[in-house]
């Protein structure tokens, strides 16, 4: 019972210790900074809605072949 006590005593130093701001430094400012080439939400967005409207028409050509090849037998 005393080493559990102690234990957890521990554990809760140990974890109020753990809570504040972090090192100075810990998080370099070049990581919030924009860097050239790196492409905004709205442009990887933008991507992204080509890519799969790209993706829709193939299928939809694929499809319309199937259709296409099973007419013709």
């Amino acid at each position: 019972m005393k080493y559990s006590l102690i234990a957890v005593v521990l554990i809760a130093i140990m974890l109020t210790a753990c809570k504040g701001e972090g090192k100075p430094g810990q998080y370099p400012p070049s990581l919030y900074k924009e860097r050239e080439g790196v492409l905004t939400d709205a442009e990887l967005e933008k991507i992204n809605k080509k890519a799969l409207s790209r993706k829709i028409k193939e299928a939809q050509a694929r499809k319309m072949n199937k259709i296409s090849v099973l007419l013709i037998l």
